[in-house]
């Protein structure tokens, strides 16, 4: 794979711990809002896009180690396919090889 689809991944990566941390703090400190925000977990690394989820979309997205929460039109066609969106948020799957593989055995949750 090459080297800037690899770091793009990788920025996907950082991006969905990022909101782990997110969803692991409002659990600490008890908060029970019916959305969160959390962020675009696109590949572009300067993206900082906000995206309300309920804790149940936000969950359904984390069940798969090679999907991604990104804001609507930030998928990159040569990394990742949209499975689902609404008018909120889209789900990206890593395309199968390289960076599926990254995105798998860097999941938290695994």
């Amino acid at each position: 794979m090459n080297d800037w689809r690899m770091e793009e991944v990788e920025n996907q990566v950082r991006f969905r711990d990022f909101n782990e941390w997110i969803r692991s703090s409002t659990d600490r400190i008890g908060n029970h809002r019916l959305k969160d925000e959390f962020i675009c977990e696109c590949g572009d690394r300067d993206c900082r896009q906000p995206i309300l989820l309920t804790r149940e979309e936000y969950e359904s997205v984390r069940a798969h180690s090679a999907r991604f929460l990104i804001a609507l039109d930030h998928e990159n066609p040569e990394l990742d396919r949209v499975l689902v969106q609404n008018d909120r948020f889209a789900v990206s799957e890593t395309l199968p090889g390289a960076g599926e593989r990254m995105a798998r055995a860097t999941d938290p949750r695994a």
